[in-house]
């Protein structure tokens, strides 16, 4: 035991009564992270979709739809990092916490934002030009298929 420290010991019940709220905490955060990053990465591809349907081509119609859901997913973004601000940068008596809370929700937006804005339709292009060529469709006749 240290000498210079006064130990003192949690119960085994208040511990785990702690452990339970934080990762209930923490679940909630990552809930609300996958839950807006797949929100926007659902209306890039479901517009995208709307566009091949119009005759569109395929990369045609995905950038398209990137640029038209960039404003709602950088304004969604942006808010979301504002306000967890303060929590990253929090002082004061349970800034620890906070600040994880802080981090976890910054950190996560930020990567979620980018995920959704640039690998999302790079995925949805890379996957529609596999499933073309699985199915044995010509690149000429491609063009003219609707989505599935």
């Amino acid at each position: 035991m240290c000498k210079c420290k006064k130990v003192t010991r949690i119960r085994h019940d208040e511990f785990r009564c702690l452990v339970q709220e934080t990762l209930t905490k923490r679940f909630q955060e990552i809930k609300v992270i996958v839950g807006l990053a797949s929100k926007n990465s659902i209306l890039i591809v479901e517009f995208a979709n709307q566009l091949r349907s119009q005759g569109r081509s395929l990369v045609q119609a995905v950038v398209e739809a990137a640029q038209e859901r960039l404003r709602p997913i950088l304004m969604t973004a942006i808010a979301t990092l504002l306000g967890s601000y303060p929590l990253l940068v929090a002082t004061g008596a349970g800034a620890a916490s906070r600040q994880s809370l802080g981090t976890a929700v910054f950190g996560g937006m930020f990567v979620a934002t980018f995920l959704s804005l640039f690998v999302v339709p790079i995925l949805y292009i890379v996957v529609k030009s596999i499933q073309f060529k699985l199915m044995g469709i010509p690149r000429r006749s491609r063009e003219s298929i609707e989505p599935s």
